[in-house]
């Protein structure tokens, strides 16, 4: 999503990062040359050898996105990145299991001119399908068994471009930035620049190879292992060895200044900040360190081996929590008490919404409601005047008519309305009040434990709640996360 930066309610000391993430891109100019590539279009088949597996991963809101048929646990995305005029040379390979016999499937990619599929190493027939084109069928050569684990390979190229997935919305994607870019995928911009699953439910694991000029660097999610020299360009290899889902993936190039330090627990803590904002930037970020020793006391374990930031040289009126590594833009370096703030929601993020994902898009308050809930956590614990129960309370005098909506299911094209942030964390202060600290601190430390890497619903964490709590939650979880009107806090 992009990140729309807005407070957390009408208190000035309440703000929060409402980060509102869409997109797919296109690539207009190279839809000829795709459809050109294309050999003979995938047609499902319903005898013994299987079926095409959908053309969506059955999400109620969005139901075009992602794919079904097969899970994916590897990808390999090879990107070769030519700034003038902004063109990216790409060999995507993708390491899958079937869950149904299948005669063909379908991946997301929006625009860009496919030159060849292959898989398992014998080349493959596809086609371009959609009402944008931005399916693309596949059929292979062999049918695939179920349980069969299979490799696909893309080879595609074009200038990729930001689409507008929700009309409100700003075009969001891969967006070029000068000789460089950088991604906001969320939820669906991932498409615009590799072939994918593009969905949260099939989570997968990462190695990211991209080639630029000798003048740029690469930050990506996970690890840095290698640099190549490659003439008189550079090859950056990182790998994200944790589950992750498409819209959290980061490929940002430009002239960045990096910084690396260990974190609590050994966790490297790294940084890239655009040379351009460097000085003003590195000075914001500092307390990272204690950031992440303070919501690994409250959450549990941090999920990951790798944090740290992505600065880029644009004002960009948002913040997202790609994983292991959150952007920002100018707009909120060296932003004091506000920004702070972002900073803590996004990091709050690792743990929930990347660690533990959504499983559909209409439960995002387990994402958007526990990193605002974080916030209001480290308020209270930077000022000693603050007490969480007097900011949850502000929060809900102050919210507006927007908080009787609850935070469940707000819709295909409210998804990041101020209810899904703000009520979701009033909801988890009822909670707390109803079943005490210890337990409820020992039910956040638990949700993030039990769905390690994993997706869960709302009815996972109701569940849990009442399990670890050992009573009835019915009637709470029912007036604040489905009843219209606002509930009043217990004490």
């Amino acid at each position: 999503m992009p990140a729309v930066i807005a407070p957390a309610a009408a208190v000035a000391v309440v703000a929060a990062a409402v980060v509102v993430m869409t997109a797919q891109g296109g690539d207009e100019d190279a839809e000829p040359a795709a459809r050109a590539a294309t050999t003979a279009p995938a047609t499902p088949d319903t005898g013994a050898a299987g079926i095409a597996g959908d053309a969506g991963a059955g999400d109620r809101y969005y139901p075009g996105l992602g794919n079904g048929g097969y899970d994916v646990d590897h990808y390999t995305v090879a990107l070769t990145w030519r700034p003038e005029p902004g063109r990216i040379e790409g060999v995507t390979t993708i390491e899958a299991s079937a869950t149904e016999a299948l005669s063909g499937f379908n991946l997301d990619l929006s625009g860009l001119a496919v030159r060849g599929v292959e898989v398992d190493g014998e080349p493959a027939t596809f086609d371009r399908q959609g009402e944008d084109d931005d399916e693309l069928a596949i059929t292979p050569a062999v049918p695939l068994a179920a349980g069969e684990t299979f490799t696909t390979v893309v080879t595609y190229e074009g200038e990729p471009e930001p689409e507008r997935f929700l009309d409100d919305l700003p075009e969001l994607g891969w967006i070029t930035d000068g000789d460089g870019a950088y991604v906001i995928a969320e939820p669906a911009g991932a498409a615009t620049f590799f072939p994918c699953n593009n969905h949260p439910s099939d989570k997968a694991r990462f190695t990211f190879e991209v080639t630029v000029p000798d003048s740029l660097d690469v930050a990506a999610n996970g690890r840095l292992r290698t640099r190549r020299a490659t003439g008189d360009a550079t090859t950056w290899v990182f790998d994200a060895e944790a589950p992750m889902a498409t819209y959290l993936v980061q490929v940002a190039i430009g002239d960045f200044v990096f910084e690396d330090e260990e974190g609590p627990g050994g966790v490297l803590l790294r940084n890239a900040f655009t040379e351009e904002v460097a000085e003003a930037a590195a000075g914001s970020f500092d307390g990272q360190a204690e950031m992440l020793g303070f919501l690994e006391d409250a959450f549990g374990p941090y999920p990951f081996d790798v944090y740290g930031a992505l600065v880029v040289d644009d004002d960009l009126g948002l913040a997202l929590e790609t994983q292991t590594l959150s952007i920002y833009g100018t707009d909120l370096v060296d932003g004091g008490r506000p920004a702070e703030l972002v900073y803590v929601h996004e990091l709050a993020h690792q743990w929930y919404g990347n660690s533990v994902t959504v499983e559909q898009w209409a439960d995002i308050w387990l994402a958007e409601g526990f990193a605002t809930y974080a916030e209001w956590l480290w308020m209270a614990r930077e000022d000693d005047d603050l007490d969480i129960g007097d900011i949850a309370r502000r929060v809900a005098d102050e919210g507006g008519p927007e908080l009787d909506e609850p935070p469940t299911d707000p819709g295909p094209t409210d998804l990041f309305t101020p209810s899904v942030y703000q009520r979701g964390a009033l909801t988890l202060q009822a909670l707390r009040e109803a079943v005490g600290d210890d337990t409820f601190f020992e039910i956040l430390s638990t949700w993030s434990e039990r769905y390690r890497f994993a997706n869960a619903t709302t009815a996972d964490f109701t569940a849990l709640s009442e399990e670890l709590s050992g009573r009835s939650l019915d009637r709470l979880f029912e007036a604040w996360l489905f009843d219209e009107g606002l509930p009043e806090l217990a004490s």
